[in-house]
């Protein structure tokens, strides 16, 4: 990962296309499914990897095409004025090229507690381990390694402007507060993965 601090350049920002389907399906054809489902879920919901390590089965509502993502916690107070940490959910679409998808890693996660179990019983994955899923496998795949998990994000929210150009959309699928805010997905258009835009169906 690039030192604390450091501005990511605009080329670490984006994943081609190409690249992004090879780092899907590398680790499902390693037989690596807790690997594979993580970095599908990352990108197909453009989640941030604090919020893709702590979902869990009841988040995930197919049936209607979509799910309530846990955003990051956020302090508040109680009716007594203690501080206490709530973590709300925000909906978000889910596209048809990623239900089936979802689908397994619902059905690969059983009746578990979370989706990405921890080490330590009952704990969820740490953000730290996602961090090191990711890396080690944009190394072993050769990928640039100034690339991120949040690099999954940035692509897939600019996918689909780009397939869209429906900024409402692009809004609430990457749950940004204000459409300002997405603005930059709807003018940038990287021309590295330009041309593979049209579907998020990457064969992961």
């Amino acid at each position: 990962m690039p030192p604390k601090g450091s501005k990511k350049s605009e080329r670490a920002k984006y994943i081609p296309a190409e690249e992004v389907s090879l780092l899907l399906r590398a680790p499902r054809e390693a037989g690596a499914l807790r690997d594979h489902y993580f970095l599908s879920t990352l990108f197909y919901c453009g989640l941030r990897i604090g919020e893709c390590v702590i979902l869990r089965p009841e988040h995930f509502d197919l049936a209607h095409d979509c799910m309530q993502i846990p955003t990051l916690k956020k302090r508040t107070k109680d009716a007594q004025g203690n501080k206490i940490k709530v973590i709300p959910l925000k909906e978000i679409p889910v596209f048809p090229e990623a239900k089936p998808l979802l689908q397994a890693t619902l059905e690969w996660a059983g009746a578990r507690e979370w989706i990405f179990p921890g080490q330590e019983s009952g704990k969820h994955l740490t953000t730290r381990t996602g961090e090191n899923i990711f890396s080690r496998w944009t190394a072993a795949l050769k990928l640039d390694p100034a690339y991120t998990p949040h690099s999954l994000r940035h692509t897939a929210c600019s996918m689909i402007a780009e397939m869209t150009k429906d900024p409402i959309l692009v809004r609430d699928f990457a749950r940004h507060g204000n459409v300002s805010t997405t603005n930059v997905y709807l003018h940038r258009g990287p021309k590295r993965w330009h041309g593979a835009a049209g579907s998020l169906n990457l064969g992961s």
